[in-house]
């Protein structure tokens, strides 16, 4: 069996840095919450879910932000499946020689979406995220349901958050800024910036 991979979605292998942004900059405006535009850039840049960046808001209804907030990054996403570059020439050289894998609080029909048409279905062989949108997902916990228990596990993702559950998991992180996102300083693990990038790495400690 193949050494796994098991990528993050937003951000990592989709370039929705953008997209988030704005849905939650029309949103914030929406609801007279400009003032904390700042907390959701931040939210966004440690990977926090919606839920977890509208809590921050003081609103009574979270449910009613979160729902705005989402059919606006639905309607953005619909218009967005452009790849980074080399990503589809990098993703079909490593499913030859790992196991790729998807984990993410997305919805998974999104995902789906997504892999059908940017035609990237056929080099994963797990994925993982929401089955519903009111489903609160633990991504720590679908990460752990990911992991391979005989060979070596590698998380692929763009955020804080991410690194944690991969240190809390005690398996390898690499950590993908191809959006150029702002980096924490305690994220103490390797860096590229692109997928070819991501080839050179793997091929130079997992070879």
């Amino acid at each position: 069996m193949k050494s796994r991979i098991i990528f993050d979605f937003n951000g990592t292998l989709t370039n929705t840095l953008d997209i988030q942004l704005k849905s939650w900059e029309e949103t914030l405006k929406k609801f007279n919450l400009y003032d904390y535009y700042d907390v959701a850039f931040q939210g966004i840049n440690r990977g926090l879910s919606s839920y977890e960046i509208a809590e921050k808001f003081p609103v009574d209804n979270i449910e009613t932000v979160i729902k705005y907030k989402r059919k606006l990054f639905q309607y953005y996403s619909c218009e967005n499946f452009i790849l980074f570059p080399n990503q589809k020439n990098v993703l079909e050289y490593l499913s030859l020689f790992y196991e790729l894998c998807i984990v993410s609080q997305t919805h998974i029909k999104q995902i789906e979406d997504w892999l059908r048409v940017t035609e990237l279905k056929d080099y994963f062989s797990i994925i993982r995220g929401r089955k519903s949108h009111k489903e609160c997902v633990d991504k720590n916990k679908l990460v752990k349901k990911t992991l391979s228990s005989y060979h070596k596990n590698i998380f692929i993702g763009d955020t804080l958050k991410d690194f944690e559950i991969a240190n809390n998991l005690e398996i390898d992180f690499i950590l993908l800024n191809a959006e150029n996102k702002i980096i924490e300083k305690e994220m103490n693990c390797k860096v590229i910036c692109n997928f070819v990038e991501l080839i050179n790495l793997l091929n130079n400690y997992y070879e």
